[in-house]
């Protein structure tokens, strides 16, 4: 018999979408999906693909069979109330909506080995030894409601002003919700009456923004204290559990603040699109892995960590079709990005455990090294520049920071 491998895969997925005008301008909408997936799979190795030499006779323990399952179920609900209002040269949509979700996962494994006979390896009653994978339980809850106002004048200037409230299970009791908001404008300067005499000039916007915004993206119970089965723990035939993460009830989400400046151009019938923007983010509350002293029995707990880190940058977006005919076309594409960061913030970093990794002012992704003189001709030892004239190479004073740009 030949080892064989397995996979079923069963996938449903169903979407919904509904609006109905109450009153005039006035409309209620409706979007909601279910996603329901499971698989399972099989992996079969019977004794019979080895050696004679090295496994004989159908009983061997070398007849192994795996297998694993995967379920999931999910599903998200999103209402919304929408107002339209138009006179004139103005124009106002107002938007308020809510969202749901929840996600239910249930995955286990399960190994058996030792077969009388390989017609029952798919039968895990009939092995002798059976060892019972992670059966893991996850659940994940995320609610918010949101509000948008949107603002035109002329179909020229545009003024946009968003807010929301999230929530999600992956965050502690006492931080659970957070609230974001964000304003933009633009300008389409390319309708003044003034540029209309430019013939090159197909399109052109103006357009910038400042807001905050924030993520979940970060596994579930990364908050709780969790335990693991140790099969090495095991007291008076009783497998033990040892703890596997602290619990910290104030895990928030990360927030960061955006600001951004932006010029959009088409030229020459839009043959050739460029975008320019200058962007400045700001995060706080970094989600990451403090890192603990290892007499806590810990090398790190999950927390947000009190320090603000700036990215700035400037991009430039440039986008040519140098052939457009009814048979051939060519698009030609050309980006560059120029990104830098650097940490603004770090209250009390002296005296946490980053204070060899990070200064205030410097990038994020530096190193700090001793710099190297060379080697001693009667010593044979290193020589390293003692910058502060103790006559001693300690550290941190007598480090260079450099940026590691491989990072």
């Amino acid at each position: 018999d030949n080892g064989t491998y397995s996979y079923d895969n069963v996938q449903f997925l169903n979407n919904i979408n509904a609006g109905y005008e109450v009153l005039k301008n006035f409309r209620i909408k409706f979007s909601g999906g279910i996603n329901y997936q499971a698989f399972e799979e099989w992996s079969i190795r019977p004794n019979t693909i080895y050696n004679p030499a090295y496994a004989s006779g159908q009983s061997s323990f070398y007849s192994q069979s795996n297998t694993s399952d995967y379920k999931k179920f999910s599903y998200i609900l999103e209402p919304q109330l929408n107002w339209q209002f138009r006179k004139g040269n103005h124009q106002l949509d107002v938007l308020v909506g809510a969202t749901y979700q929840q996600d239910v996962i249930r995955v286990g494994s399960l190994r058996g080995s030792g077969f009388e006979s390989n017609a029952f390896i798919q039968n895990m009653a009939a092995a002798q030894i059976k060892t019972v994978g992670d059966q893991i339980n996850t659940e994940y809850r995320y609610t918010a409601i949101f509000g948008r106002i949107n603002y035109q004048l002329s179909e020229k200037y545009i003024l946009n002003i968003t807010g929301r409230r999230d929530g999600s299970s992956r965050f502690g009791p006492n931080n659970k919700f957070a609230n974001f908001a964000a304003a933009g404008a633009a300008w389409l300067f390319s309708e003044e009456n003034f540029l209309k005499d430019l013939k090159w000039l197909s399109f052109g916007k103006l357009r910038g923004s400042f807001g905050t915004s924030g993520s979940d993206h970060i596994g579930d119970y990364q908050y709780l204290n969790t335990f693991s089965i140790s099969s090495a723990s095991i007291y008076n035939g009783v497998t033990g559990i040892i703890p596997s993460r602290l619990y910290n009830p104030d895990f928030s989400w990360e927030k960061t603040t955006k600001a951004e400046i932006a010029i959009e151009l088409g030229m020459f019938k839009n043959r050739l699109n460029m975008t320019a923007a200058y962007y400045r983010n700001r995060s706080s509350n970094q989600l990451v892995g403090y890192q603990l002293s290892a007499v806590t029995g810990f090398s790190s707990v999950n927390a947000n960590l009190n320090a603000t880190v700036q990215n700035i940058g400037f991009e430039v977006d440039t986008q040519f079709k140098a052939l457009t005919s009814s048979t051939l076309k060519w698009d030609i594409g050309f980006n560059v990005s120029i990104p830098r960061n650097r940490l603004l913030s770090f209250p009390g970093l002296e005296g946490s455990t980053y204070a060899n990794t990070y200064m205030i002012g410097q990038p994020v992704n530096i190193v700090k090294l001793y710099h190297l003189q060379g080697i001693n001709q009667q010593t044979g030892e290193y020589q390293f520049t003692d910058y502060n004239g103790d006559g001693k190479i300690t550290s941190p004073q007598d480090r260079q920071v450099i940026e590691n740009l491989g990072v």
